[in-house]
């Protein structure tokens, strides 16, 4: 990569690490024994107005209101695709990406066989 493209590389990884993906949903309505009762849907799962979750699988954070559902991607969850032929791959654990063998995913990469050229993120 040449100086302007790690440059945009970087400004754009950083972007994706303050802000992340977000998504909405509206709120839901359920009449229950004659009463009305809002709820936000996650999933399987119906959350209350009001309340606040980390969802580690999704690796979101999400929050619940009148409004509805609102989600954001939490730290750097975002995938990152290397070519075939790189030593070293990027796995997500734990909502972060971090860099271990191809080979061996149970350890971790020396930072001078990270790849730095044709790499590509996309939000979860």
């Amino acid at each position: 990569m040449k100086g302007k493209e790690v440059y945009a590389f970087l400004c754009l990884l950083c972007f994706a690490y303050v802000y992340g993906a977000t998504f909405k949903s509206n709120i839901g309505i359920k009449i229950v024994n004659g009463r009305v009762v809002p709820f936000c849907q996650h999933g399987n799962i119906r959350v209350s107005p009001g309340t606040e979750f980390e969802d580690y699988d999704m690796c979101t954070h999400c929050t619940c209101s009148y409004n509805g559902l609102d989600c954001q991607t939490l730290g750097s969850a975002g995938r990152i695709t290397v070519p075939n032929n790189t030593a070293c791959i990027s796995k997500l654990i734990d909502c972060h990406n971090h860099w271990v063998l191809r080979n061996d995913n149970s350890k971790d990469c020396p930072p001078n066989l990270i790849p730095t050229e044709n790499i590509s993120m996309t939000g979860k």
